[in-house]
Order: C-alpha cells, then sequence, then structure tokens
C-alpha cells in the first residue's frame, strides 16, 4: 500500500488540478476534483 500512496503523491498529485483522468470505474473527473472530493485521496493531498 505504501508504494500506492507514494505514487498517487509523486506522479498524480504533481500533475495540474485541471489534468482529466480515466479511472477505469466510473466517469472521467480531474485531478483537483478527487483530491478535494475522494474520501481516500483527501488527506493525501492535504500533506
Amino acid at each position: 500500500m505504501n508504494t500506492l500512496i507514494k505514487s498517487i503523491e509523486n506522479k498524480l498529485f504533481t500533475l495540474p488540478d485541471n489534468v482529466i483522468i480515466y479511472s477505469g470505474h466510473g466517469e472521467s473527473t480531474k485531478i483537483g476534483q478527487e483530491k478535494n472530493d475522494n474520501p481516500f485521496l483527501n488527506e493525501l493531498s492535504k500533506r
């Protein structure tokens, strides 16, 4: 799990908030939206 979290922090969260991402499940979203609305990622984005 540590590797996944580090990858999210170092690869995804370094992208601009307006970058569209496709998770493979559900609708497309943006990095900034996931930082704010995804409860699993919300705490990571505050580091």
